[in-house]
Order: C-alpha cells, then structure tokens, then sequence
C-alpha cells in the first residue's frame, strides 16, 4: 500500500471529515437584508417650502415690475391700453400659482400625480383664462389685441418661476453623509513602512 491510498482511505472516514469542518474559519450567517428606514420627510418638505415661497415671492416681484415699468407707463400714455395690460394679468397669476402650488405638493409624490397637478390641470386654467377673457372683451372700451398681447406677455413672464421651481425641486443634493464618504476617499492613504 502506498501512500497516495493510506490518503484516500483517510480522505473517506468520518472523523478526519470532521476534523478538516473544525478547521475551517467559521462562516458568517447570510446578512439578513435590512429594511430600508424610511428617510425622514420633513427636511425635504421643509426645502420644498422654501423653494415654493422663493418663488411665490419672485411671482410677487414679476407681478410688481410689470405694473410698475409696463402697465403703469401706458395707463399714463393711454389709459385704455393701460386697462387692457392691467386686466389681462389675474386669469396669468392664478394660473401660475395654481400651477406651482399644484408641482410644490406632488413633486415627492408618484410621477402620474405630479403629471395630473401640473400639466394634466391645464385644460381648467385654460378655461379659467378663456372665461375671464369672455368676461373682459365684454366690456366695450377694452382693445381686443391689445388685451390679446398682454394675456400672452404675462403668460411669458410667469412661465419662468413655473419652470425654474420644477427645475429646483428636481436638483438632488447630496446628504451630509455622502460628503463625508467622499472626503474620506479623496484623504491620501497613511504611508506604509518602509522595510529596510
């Protein structure tokens, strides 16, 4: 018998099968997968509150800039026109508050609520516009183009802060807990020793 058997024959008996298991470094259990802790809703509500009212304010100052350097300027130059401007510039407003209030409560939520509040809503603003619009070109002195034009330059003006907070809520910032990792893995390693 050589030795290549004696090594077969031991390969097969229990004891030395139970003696190579005691050898082995013991395996960790399989990690249970963790449930995901819901991440806590407020900051990010808080934020998006800040950026609704960032730019409800810059509606604010649209709003003002236009009465102040295009309204006010043709109401003194022919009141009619000045009117006309003046009027179209409510059913513009709402639409555009409606429209940002409506992104500022879904921009968290499921992609089909967020669509239905904002783009899906667009048909009520439009009959919102073309009533009052009825309602406003009923009254004789107003000039219909010019009531025309300044229905679409409000438009104009108040589609920026839609865009731009839609633009805002959707930027992820990165949490304080990945800035700190990525510090970490720019720091140079430590100097290993230099055997000598």
């Amino acid at each position: 018998m050589n030795n290549r058997d004696l090594l077969r024959t031991l390969s097969g008996c229990k004891f030395y099968q139970n003696y190579l298991e005691a050898q082995r470094p013991a395996e960790p259990p399989p990690a249970k997968p963790e449930k995901a802790k819901p991440s806590d809703p407020r900051p990010r509500r808080r934020r998006s509150r800040r950026v609704y009212r960032k730019y409800c304010l810059l509606v604010v100052a649209l709003l003002l800039g236009a009465v102040l350097l295009v309204i006010s300027p043709l109401w003194l130059v022919y009141p009619p026109y000045g009117k006309a401007f003046l009027l179209s510039m409510p059913p513009m407003v709402l639409c555009a508050l409606s429209w940002m209030a409506g992104a500022w409560w879904a921009w968290d939520k499921d992609r089909y609520t967020f669509m239905a509040l904002t783009l899906g809503a667009t048909p009520v603003r439009l009959v919102l516009g073309l009533g009052w619009a009825w309602l406003v070109l009923s009254i004789p002195e107003v000039p219909f183009f010019v009531f025309v034009l300044g229905l679409m330059w409000h438009w104009l003006i108040f589609t920026v802060p839609e865009l731009a907070m839609v633009h805002e809520l959707g930027q992820t910032k990165p949490t304080k807990q990945a800035h700190t990792n990525d510090r970490r893995a720019e720091s140079p390693a430590e100097p290993s020793e230099v055997s000598k």
